[in-house]
C-alpha cells in the first residue's frame, strides 16, 4: 500500500515539475514544498528524496524553505553531531570573524557581514544535521527519480522554446542552467563512484544503468554549462596530477586544492608575457578575448586586480571582511552600483536595506550593468564579468581564511570516497559565485557525507576508490 502511494506521489511530483518548467508559475513552487513535507510527515517519502527535491526547485525561497522543513525534520530525529577541532582551527575562526567584524564597524557595512555570518552558520548547521543521516542506497533511488523528471521537463522546455540548440533555455526545473549542469554533474559522479565501489565494473555499470547516464549526458549537452565541464575537467586533471607528488596521501583533496590555488596564480603571473599572450591570440581566438578585450576581460582584471593590487599589506593575511569584497552579499547589498537580477531575495534586500559597497570592490563590479547583460547574452558571460567565490573568499578572508577553509573542506573530504565532488565545487568556483548558493553547497554537503558515514561504519573499503584505480593505472604503467 505504502508503495503504491509512493508511485502515486512520485507521477503528482513529474507532472507539478513538468508543469513548473512548461510555465514557470513560481506558486507551483509552494506546492511542491507542501507536498513533500506532507509525505514526510505520512512516512510516504524518505528524507533522502524530499532533501533531493529541495535542491532542484526553480527558486531560491522554496528551495531554502523546503531544505529548512528537511533540517528540522532531521532534527527531531537525532541530535545534531559537531566533529571535534583542535585549538588551532578554533583560533583560526575567531581571528577570521573577529577581523570581519572590524571591517564590519569600519566600512559601516553591518548587514553585508551579518548575512554573510548567518549563511556560514545555516552551511555548519546542515552539515552538522546530516552527519550520518543518509543512506546512499535510498539517494541513489532519488537521483534516479529526479533524473527522469528533469528529462520530462527538458522534453516540455523543448516544445515550450521550440529550440533543440543547446543554451541556457534548457535549465530543467533549476532557475539557472549552469546549475542545472553542475547538479547533473555531481549526481552522475556520485552513482558511478557508488557502483565502482561496489566492484561493478564500467561496463556492466553502464549496461545495468545506462538510462539514467544517458539521460544525464543528454541533459548536460542541451544546458551548454561550458564553464562547469570546464570545473570538472580542471578538477579530473588536478587530481591526476597530484599523484606526481605523492602517490600515497591521506590528504590529497587538500593537496588537489592547493595546486589549483598555485596553477591560477601562476596563469595570472606569466598571462601578459609577450610570448604566452602572442601564443594565446594566436592559437585561441575566440578565447583570448576574455583574457585580453578590454570589452569582455572583466574576470581577469578583477583576478589580477584583486590579487596583485587590492590584497597588500594586512589585507593579504585577513582581507575585507565577510559578505563584504566579491561574495553574493558583496553584491546583494551593491545593488545601486551593478545589475540585479529580479527575484524575491534581490527585492527584498533592496527594498529593506541600503546599498553599501567598497569602493576598492566598486571598481570592478560596477561594470556589471544591464549594458553589459545585454551585451554578454551571445558570448560567454561567466568568462566576462567579474566574479569567482575563490577570489572573493580569498578576497574576503585573506591568505588565511582560504588555507583555513581548504583545510576544514579537504580534510573531511579525504574521510569520504566521494571527495572529488569537493575539488570539483572548488574548481567551479573559480568561475563564478558557487559557494554562495545554498543548494548547492547542501548538495556537496549530502552526497559527500553519505560516503564519510559509510567509511566510518566499515562499509566502505579504507581507501577511496579513486585512490584504488589511480594505484592499479600506476601499477600497470
Amino acid at each position: 500500500m505504502k508503495k503504491k502511494k509512493k508511485q502515486v506521489l512520485i507521477l503528482v511530483y513529474l507532472v507539478l515539475f513538468v508543469t513548473l518548467a512548461f510555465t514557470n508559475i513560481q506558486s507551483i513552487g509552494f506546492v511542491i514544498c507542501a507536498l513533500t513535507v506532507l509525505g514526510l510527515i505520512t512516512n510516504i517519502l524518505s528524507i533522502e528524496f524530499a532533501f533531493m527535491t529541495s535542491l532542484v526547485m526553480n527558486s531560491e525561497l522554496t528551495s531554502i524553505i523546503l531544505i529548512l522543513a528537511c533540517i528540522i525534520y532531521l532534527m527531531t530525529k537525532h541530535r545534531p553531531k559537531i566533529g571535534h577541532m583542535n585549538f588551532k582551527i578554533y583560533l583560526c575562526a575567531i581571528m577570521i570573524l573577529t577581523s570581519s567584524l572590524v571591517n564590519m564597524i569600519i566600512n559601516e557595512a553591518y548587514y553585508n557581514t551579518l548575512f554573510g555570518i548567518i549563511y556560514y552558520i545555516a552551511v555548519i548547521l546542515i552539515a552538522a544535521v546530516i552527519k550520518g543521516a543518509f543512506d546512499e542506497e535510498k539517494l541513489i533511488g532519488s537521483i534516479k527519480s529526479l533524473l527522469f523528471i528533469e528529462f520530462v521537463s527538458g522534453i516540455a522546455i523543448i516544445l515550450s522554446t521550440r529550440s533543440l540548440h543547446p543554451g541556457d533555455l534548457h535549465k530543467g526545473t533549476f532557475s539557472n542552467a549552469h546549475h542545472f549542469t553542475f547538479w547533473l554533474i555531481c549526481v552522475l559522479l556520485y552513482m558511478f563512484i557508488y557502483y565502482r565501489e561496489r566492484g561493478l565494473s564500467i561496463s556492466k555499470n553502464l549496461r545495468k544503468n545506462w538510462t539514467c547516464f544517458f539521460i544525464g549526458i543528454i541533459l548536460i549537452v542541451m544546458s551548454d554549462g561550458k564553464n562547469v565541464l570546464l570545473g570538472f575537467l580542471v578538477a579530473t586533471l588536478v587530481y591526476g596530477f597530484s599523484y606526481l607528488f605523492s602517490k600515497k596521501t591521506k590528504n590529497r583533496v587538500i593537496l588537489s586544492i592547493i595546486i589549483l590555488y598555485t596553477s591560477l596564480f601562476v596563469i595570472l603571473l606569466f598571462l601578459h608575457l609577450p610570448i604566452v599572450e602572442s601564443f594565446i591570440r594566436r592559437n585561441f581566438i575566440n578565447f583570448s578575448i576574455y583574457l585580453y578585450d578590454s570589452r569582455y576581460a572583466f574576470k581577469t582584471k578583477y583576478f589580477e586586480g584583486t590579487i596583485f593590487e587590492e590584497l597588500s599589506g594586512i589585507r593579504s593575511l585577513f582581507g575585507y571582511g565577510i559578505g563584504q569584497y566579491g561574495s553574493r552579499f558583496a553584491n546583494l547589498f551593491g545593488y545601486k552600483y551593478m545589475y540585479r537580477e529580479n527575484n524575491f531575495i534581490n527585492n527584498f534586500v533592496s527594498s529593506h536595506f541600503d546599498s553599501v559597497i567598497l569602493p576598492n570592490y566598486a571598481k570592478y563590479a560596477s561594470v556589471y550593468t544591464q549594458s553589459l547583460v545585454d551585451t554578454i547574452k551571445w558570448r560567454s558571460a561567466v568568462l566576462t564579468y567579474p566574479f569567482s567565490s575563490v577570489i572573493a573568499f580569498l578576497a574576503e578572508n585573506g591568505l588565511i581564511g582560504l588555507l583555513f577553509i581548504t583545510y576544514i573542506w579537504g580534510k573531511w573530504a579525504n574521510k569520504s570516497i566521494y571527495g572529488i565532488l569537493v575539488l570539483f565545487l572548488f574548481s567551479s568556483c573559480i568561475f563564478d559565485i558557487y559557494f554562495d548558493h545554498i543548494s548547492l553547497l547542501a548538495l556537496i554537503l549530502v552526497l559527500v557525507s553519505s560516503g564519510v558515514r559509510n567509511n566510518k561504519s566499515g562499509v566502505m573499503n579504507n581507501k577511496r576508490i579513486l585512490d584504488i584505480t589511480m594505484d592499479k593505472r600506476i601499477k600497470e604503467n
